[in-house]
């Protein structure tokens, strides 16, 4: 929807529907060309965007922290110097003991920290292999 300004000779020119400062130019906004509801849905309609631009720094800040870095050789109970079989066996036997169908009958407490020990487990075997 385009505004028209009328000028005091009877002609009148097309504007654009938006504001200066959404246009990216650097003029005040006349306060006389546009109604109260107008500039009163302007305002609200830039106030929603500053909290928008704030909710994503907010996110981007919050999914930056690095996570702190596991002794993966620690994990799996084996030596530094440790061979591929040797971390392979060791994930092998440390999955038989805390896979969560084999502590399922255990109660519901007992399986979560098997599965997180799980998810544990295979991140430090997949970094090692």
């Amino acid at each position: 929807m385009a505004y028209y300004k009328r000028y005091n000779n009877g002609f009148s020119r097309k504007r654009a529907t938006m504001p200066p400062e959404f246009r990216g130019h650097r003029q005040p906004m006349n306060p006389y060309f546009y109604t109260y509801e107008q500039i009163l849905q302007m305002l609200y309609l830039a106030q929603l965007r500053q909290a928008l631009e704030l909710r994503q720094r907010n996110q981007q800040s919050a999914t930056t922290v690095p996570k702190p870095q596991l002794d993966y050789h620690a994990v799996l109970g084996v030596p530094k110097t440790a061979s591929k079989d040797e971390i392979t066996a060791a994930w092998r036997k440390l999955a038989k003991q805390y896979h969560p169908d084999t502590v399922e009958n255990l109660g519901p407490e007992v399986r979560n920290e098997a599965e997180r020990k799980m998810t544990v487990i295979n991140e430090a075997y997949n970094a090692l292999k």
